[in-house]
């Protein structure tokens, strides 16, 4: 399981990189840990994993533009931030991505190794693994809530993007 921090993290340094306000990248970002609350109902990795039920977030940012350009950002920010757990979720474990469509959990791989010797040589790597999606609730959950990588991460792109609220 990608980390809370990392999860909220990576949209507040898009966002800020984007020029949004430091209240609007913040708020905008609370929304990436808005799917692991499906811990409340025992349940991990659910369908609030699946990028296609966010996608009425966008139909709906994209209907009111014309109208509420603001309500249009936010809605964007906040699908894009929902998104980006399912998508983080990707890169460490199996997870529902495109349930209803694919009834599968998919995990995504990459990889790149190096080798240096007589010749240089760069092998890149990348792997779709796919199993059943069981839906099964859990009794207990034991997961990592914080990792030194992940919080250095997190730190660096929380301090980097705040700097530009400094200026």
């Amino acid at each position: 399981m990608a980390e809370p921090s990392l999860h909220f993290s990576l949209p507040f340094a898009i966002f800020s990189y984007l020029g949004f306000s430091l209240p609007f990248c913040i708020f905008s970002s609370i929304f990436a840990l808005v799917p692991d609350f499906d811990v409340l109902f025992k349940r991990h990795r659910s369908i609030t994993h699946s990028f296609l039920i966010y996608v009425p977030i966008l139909i709906l940012a994209l209907v009111l533009h014309p109208f509420n350009g603001k309500m249009s950002e936010f809605l964007v920010a906040a699908w894009f931030a929902l998104s980006s757990n399912v998508f983080l979720d990707l890169l460490v474990g199996y997870t529902p991505a495109l349930w209803p469509i694919v009834r599968d959990e998919m995990s995504v791989s990459v990889e790149a190794s190096v080798r240096f010797g007589r010749s240089f040589l760069v092998v890149p790597r990348l792997e779709i693994k796919k199993r059943k999606f069981l839906a099964e609730s859990f009794d207990e959950l034991e997961a990592t809530m914080v990792t030194s990588q992940g919080l250095l991460i997190s730190l660096l792109l929380i301090l980097l993007s705040l700097l530009r609220f400094i200026r």
